[in-house]
């Protein structure tokens, strides 16, 4: 493996991990001080608090494993198994190299089309990622995708933005505005 794409995934999950340590901990510190002041926070505000960063937590648990599941599907060469972490409908909207796509439909031939071989696709991993928890039922990501390709058609990578929506149990893309580096 390529040790700067190692690097930069450790290094994601590593700010990952420290992110839901320094949750937990304010909320447990916001918890001590409820307790220890009595009129400052009460307990039940801070264990509100503290059910806020475990959700957000189970919520970026989430949207990691949906992105995983698309990269998995990208490097099976499965394009519609791919898609199927975005929202199935016409308020779909995909921003990239100028120009903005609409609709489920339209996304997948937009990638059909523009990766119509093994070797263009290549193999995906998505790095850096930093997961913002809007609300219950809205996410914005931002990271970087990195494309691992043959010589012949050479690297990919660039960044994008994500605005994920709840649908029933899972998150799916609602927007997506990438942009690759020149």
């Amino acid at each position: 493996m390529n040790p700067e794409l190692l690097r930069s995934v450790v290094l994601t999950d590593l700010k990952h991990f420290v992110r839901t340590v320094q949750r937990l901990f304010c909320a447990l510190l916001l918890v001590g001080l409820g307790a220890a002041s009595g009129g400052l926070l009460s307990g039940v505000q801070a264990s509100r608090a503290g059910a806020a960063a475990a959700d957000e937590a189970k919520v970026e648990q989430a949207i990691r494993g949906e992105l995983k599941m698309q990269a998995e599907a990208w490097n099976r060469g499965d394009i519609p198994g791919f898609m199927e972490g975005y929202v199935r409908d016409e308020s779909l909207r995909f921003a990239s190299g100028g120009t903005v796509q609409r609709g489920w439909q339209q996304t997948l031939e937009r990638y059909q089309k523009r990766y119509d071989s093994r070797q263009k696709m290549g193999q995906l991993s998505f790095v850096d990622l930093e997961i913002r928890v809007l609300s219950a039922d809205w996410a914005e990501v931002f990271g970087r995708f990195v494309l691992k390709r043959e010589a012949a058609v050479g690297d990919a990578t660039g960044l994008f933005t994500l605005l994920m929506r709840r649908e029933g149990d899972r998150w799916q893309i609602l927007h997506d505005h990438t942009s690759a580096s020149e």
